[in-house]
């Protein structure tokens, strides 16, 4: 690595501390100072499984993670996003689960429910609230003393 980069991340943790969950933020700030890295996204296999991640790639192909001490050990591998690759998209709002789907564009989709049974339950429960009759506490005027 490039004694330049190696300086700029030791002063950015300097300045950051806690360096989890900061990847795309300083991959934006190192590409600005160093224009000929370019940003990458995709997942970091790490202690912890595998793990949403951003970092940067020289021009001979070296990575460049500025953030790579947030993690108890060094990176396994690195493995980039490519259009039509699976990413996680959201989490269920009913069961709780993560929600994965092939996408073109990192620029946005997102998902609060993962499938039709879900789907169900959520109308049933958000439905079945909005029809049922006032109960006495929805229309007292003053508040209880």
């Amino acid at each position: 690595m490039k004694h330049l980069y190696r300086v700029w991340i030791q002063e950015y943790e300097a300045r950051c501390g806690a360096l989890l969950g900061r990847c795309a933020k300083a991959t934006g700030e190192m590409v600005c100072v160093f224009p000929e890295l370019r940003r990458a996204s995709g997942y970091a296999l790490t202690l912890w499984g595998r793990r949403a991640h951003w970092w940067c790639v020289a021009p001979d192909g070296e990575i460049i993670d500025p953030t790579e001490n947030q993690f108890p050990l060094p990176v396994a591998e690195y493995i980039e996003w490519r259009p039509g690759d699976e990413v996680c998209v959201g989490k269920c709002m009913n069961c709780g689960e993560e929600i994965w789907r092939a996408v073109q564009s990192l620029d946005g989709e997102r998902a609060t429910i993962c499938g039709e049974m879900c789907r169900a339950v959520l109308d049933r429960e958000f439905n079945v609230r909005a029809r049922r009759p006032p109960m006495a506490l929805d229309v007292l005027e003053e508040p209880l003393a």
